[in-house]
């Protein structure tokens, strides 16, 4: 069974050291909406790893309740193609060695227009999944 492999808070504490030592830098808004949401989904109660799967990175997976299971990417944006895929290319079935199973796959996008749905993968915009109540409320 493919269990993802948690680097835990450790990792979060470690990017907002570095961001303190090295200085605010505006190229770093990505790695900041992923803080934002990583912390959201631990107010929600969900259990949060980081990093790779055996099938490859993934940003986030979030372990709720039950059999409740999240697969999480975060991006700014989708316009470009190459970045649309390289984003979807980890939640996609039909990648070989990929996310065999079919929990929840979510691609959480900060800015431009956007499906909501690509190969039944959920498109959320930061803002939308932001300000709901709960992330298993669509």
């Amino acid at each position: 069974r493919d269990q993802p492999r948690s680097r835990g808070l450790g990792d979060v504490y470690k990017r907002q050291i570095r961001s303190y030592l090295d200085g605010y830098r505006g190229s770093d808004s990505g790695r900041m909406l992923e803080n934002v949401i990583y912390n959201q989904l631990v107010f929600e109660g969900y259990e949060v790893f980081c990093g790779h799967l055996r099938a490859g990175k993934i940003d986030f997976v979030a372990i709720g309740e039950g059999s409740d299971r999240k697969y999480i990417q975060v991006t700014e944006r989708i316009d470009a193609e190459a970045t649309r895929e390289r984003e979807l290319q980890p939640l996609k079935l039909s990648t070989l060695g990929k996310i065999p199973d079919s929990y929840e796959k979510i691609l959480i996008v900060r800015d431009g227009d956007h499906p909501t749905d690509i190969d039944g993968i959920r498109i959320v915009g930061a803002v939308d999944f932001l300000l709901r109540n709960k992330i298993t409320r669509g």
